[in-house]
């Protein structure tokens, strides 16, 4: 990434069935446009995407911006 400050956008998908792809649509979508875009999943999800896929902790380039995994950890509440 360049020395420039690019405008990040944090999307956070809901782990049901059919709202990830949805999601990661829009942030390809900003990231084309220039954006830094940061795509998360509960832990779970963002293995099976993992492993499925060659996705890296690693910002990848699409269009002008990029676009970065990151899962979140998910607790029980007790």
């Amino acid at each position: 990434m360049g020395s420039e400050a690019l405008v990040h956008v944090f999307l956070v998908s809901f782990p049901g069935q059919g709202h990830v792809n949805p999601l990661l649509r829009l942030g390809k979508k900003l990231a084309s446009r220039g954006l830094l875009v940061t795509f998360s999943t509960p832990e779970s999800i963002g293995k099976a995407m993992r492993k499925a896929s060659n996705i890296t902790d690693e910002p990848t380039p699409v269009g002008d911006g990029y676009i970065r995994f990151r899962e979140l950890r998910t607790t029980s509440a007790n």
